[in-house]
């Protein structure tokens, strides 16, 4: 298990080295990146040259966000974008990223529930055939924020373990859950009392954040995710702590909204966030590697 930086889970942006730097200056092990940019790159100028600033960094590209919308309503479209889903899947297992992430819309205009999830079961199955050509797993998640579903006509996945009944359908060992504690608190829920019901390997990968003591989870807005450790609402140390007992490996990526970091520098953001993730690790008694040290142990 490692700290990993996702700039847009930040609200951060910059070139290539610029992410770099600020990664290994505030002690992450892992960085995001726009996989479909870096295609682009490997296309333009090859493989060695686009990833050389990665490989003389040493640090690990986690995941990207996948380039593909699984709700499209356009069949075209989504064949189109599944079809350039294939050269950019082979890029990211070329260059040992082995995650891809993705969120669940939680409503359609077109599609009553059971025809949107059938559709979404259809469209992972051939999603997960994509990437396992590549040696690359795709994390879901979900939306449980009620003001979100209102948007659409017919409401649809939202929770956790509607999630999870999906990804059992699809039946694929490529896609699993994309742990956010911040959504799980918002849907009522913890890792906790999810826990029992993960099978081993299923986490692909986790976000960590923070909520308000003064909001209730149900009447959460997206504005109200704050960086981790900001009021321990969400306990993030039991969250590491429950990972690593589960034999968790992956990123731990924060997360924050942009309007709750509004005004900082970029390196500022970057710092907090590594501070707050580095100090949650220390009160696991985790050590550098993500593994619990001998004295927790004991």
């Amino acid at each position: 298990m490692y700290r990993n930086l996702c700039p847009q889970s930040l609200g951060v942006s910059g070139t290539q080295s610029e992410l770099i730097e600020l990664a290994l200056s505030f002690g992450f092990q892992g960085l995001d990146i726009d996989m479909v940019d870096f295609a682009d790159q490997v296309r333009e100028y090859g493989m060695a040259r686009a990833r050389r600033l990665i490989d003389s960094a040493r640090i690990r590209v986690s995941s990207f966000r996948l380039p593909l919308d699984l709700g499209q309503s356009d069949p075209v479209q989504y064949q189109k974008q599944l079809e350039a889903l294939r050269g950019v899947a082979q890029v990211a297992g070329e260059l040992g990223c082995t995650r891809a992430v993705a969120r669940i819309s939680p409503g359609s205009n077109e599609r009553a529930y059971h025809e949107n999830f059938e559709l979404h079961r259809q469209r992972l199955v051939e999603v997960a055939g994509v990437l396992s050509a590549s040696g690359v797993r795709l994390g879901l998640g979900f939306t449980a924020l009620a003001a979100e579903r209102k948007r659409f006509k017919h409401e649809f996945i939202h929770d956790p373990e509607a999630l999870l009944v999906l990804i059992d359908v699809v039946g694929s060992g490529h896609v699993g859950i994309w742990l956010d504690a911040w959504e799980l608190y918002a849907a009522g829920s913890s890792l906790g009392v999810l826990r029992s019901k993960l099978r081993p390997g299923q986490i692909v990968g986790v976000t960590l954040s923070d909520a308000p003591a003064d909001v209730a989870p149900s009447e959460l807005t997206a504005a109200d995710r704050l960086l981790p450790a900001e009021t321990n609402v969400i306990d993030g140390v039991g969250v590491l702590t429950a990972l690593v007992e589960m034999g968790y490996q992956g990123p731990v990526t924060p997360a924050a909204a942009t309007a709750r970091l509004a005004g900082m520098r970029r390196d500022a953001i970057v710092r907090t966030a590594g501070e707050r993730l580095l100090g949650l690790w220390g009160a696991a008694g985790l050590t550098v590697q993500g593994r619990m040290g001998a004295a927790v142990r004991a």
